[in-house]
């Protein structure tokens, strides 16, 4: 009887770190998806800014990081969530998000436009790029990369 208590405590100690893990979002399964989108939904670029700037909190989903960044003013209001992203909302968001500095244009009417010429100017995205292209995942990651090594390099 005894050996059948000392098992069950023992199984008990082995378990217990498996009950005490978070059972929250899966970001990997995220990020997976993301890179293979040909177009980043509004909700994943939410979730990936969010997500590299520590906005957002470990277990949202995508959806709750588009209506935090909506709240926190770095989201565009007026675009659904599984709608795809164009690349000058993108730099708005990344541009808000970031905190990255910016220029009169800018300061004088905060919008998509401005904050991709900010992005251009920065060579964070390349001048060749129209504004209403539709940004994949691996963009969308390689441009947030870009903004965050610019700023890591600009203090």
């Amino acid at each position: 009887m005894g050996r059948v208590y000392l098992a069950a405590l023992g199984l008990c100690i082995c378990l217990a770190p498996l009950a005490a893990q978070d059972t929250g979002f899966d970001d990997n399964a995220v990020i997976d998806s993301i890179l293979a989108q040909k177009a980043i939904s509004w909700e994943n670029a939410a979730w990936l800014v969010g997500r590299a700037t520590d906005l957002v909190d470990d277990g949202a989903t995508p959806a709750d990081a588009a209506r935090k960044a909506v709240v926190a003013g770095w989201g565009p209001t007026s675009i659904a969530l599984e709608a795809p992203l164009d690349l000058k909302s993108y730099s708005y968001t990344l541009v808000r998000a970031l905190a990255l500095p910016h220029g009169l244009l800018f300061q004088l009417f905060p919008s998509p436009r401005y904050a991709l010429r900010e992005l251009v100017f920065r060579k964070i995205v390349p001048v060749t790029l129209p504004p209403d292209k539709q940004v994949s995942g691996e963009e969308a990651m390689r441009y947030l990369q870009a903004a965050q090594d610019w700023k890591a390099a600009h203090p």
